[in-house]
């Protein structure tokens, strides 16, 4: 029998709570199985594992998706009236149906660009399947920082930076200005948000789409900034000349598809 993860949220709403119910009650006869609160995960946990369904919303998927490395990932979005579900390709109404091929493996992988984040040449651990967002510690001020893109170099101020995958185009970066691309590009960008202009500070490097192989490196020149991955992850500090690099992550996320 395949080893199958299911990770979930843990609330009060009826529809997702009989989603789960349900998904578990079909998995059990028909896979090794275990189960996972989503605040409870850790790499280890998903050793070995032939397939990871998760159950719940945008928000379970990206947190899961922290964990995985190369095990291909099915998303059941548990209550459709009230979850986004961007990353879900199953739900109450078909759930059986896409199990039963995902367990057959009969099923097509979408590999989903995640980013990698260093401090300083010091690997962060999570990789971001949406975006990294770099900024000052208190948000309404603004961070004093050297930004370099393929080569150019600029100093700058600005009340954050984002660094966003093509699976995140649709979600905070968008809002702030970014652009929509592809699901499956296997490019990048970079979006400077809210940058200040005046006498001094004239900046021109503000945005753009990068290559796979390109990077955006951001040096802190405020006493203290803070970069966030996928919204989700603790707050990671950071200080006056640390440098944080961000680049395409050598795993993309295995996006279980039967389009």
């Amino acid at each position: 029998m395949k080893k199958v993860i299911v990770t979930y949220i843990a609330h009060q709403l009826r529809h997702h709570n009989r989603t789960l119910r349900d998904v578990i009650g079909f998995l059990k006869k028909r896979s090794q199985l275990k189960v996972l609160e989503r605040q409870h995960l850790s790499r280890k946990h998903f050793d070995g594992a032939d397939l990871v369904v998760t159950v719940g919303g945008d928000g379970t998927f990206l947190r899961t998706s922290h964990f995985v490395k190369d095990e291909p990932v099915l998303g059941i979005n548990s209550d459709i009236s009230s979850k986004e579900g961007y990353f879900t390709r199953a739900d109450h109404g078909n759930y059986r149906q896409c199990l039963t091929r995902a367990l057959d493996g009969k099923y097509r992988v979408n590999k989903l660009l995640r980013l990698q984040v260093l401090i300083n040449s010091r690997p962060v651990p999570d990789l971001a399947l949406n975006e990294v967002y770099i900024g000052y510690t208190c948000r309404y001020h603004t961070l004093n920082f050297e930004l370099m893109v393929r080569k150019r170099k600029e100093r700058q101020r600005a009340t954050g930076i984002f660094v966003g995958t093509p699976a995140g185009s649709t979600a905070w970066i968008r809002s702030a200005g970014g652009k929509i691309m592809p699901l499956g590009s296997k490019r990048f960008q970079f979006l400077v948000r809210e940058p200040y202009r005046g006498r001094i500070h004239k900046p021109t490097l503000l945005k753009g789409i990068l290559n796979n192989d390109e990077q955006v490196k951001v040096t802190c020149l405020s006493e203290h900034g803070v970069l966030m991955i996928d919204s989700l992850t603790e707050e990671r500090s950071f200080k006056r000349n640390d440098t944080i690099t961000v680049k395409a992550a050598k795993n993309p996320l295995k996006l279980v598809s039967f389009d």
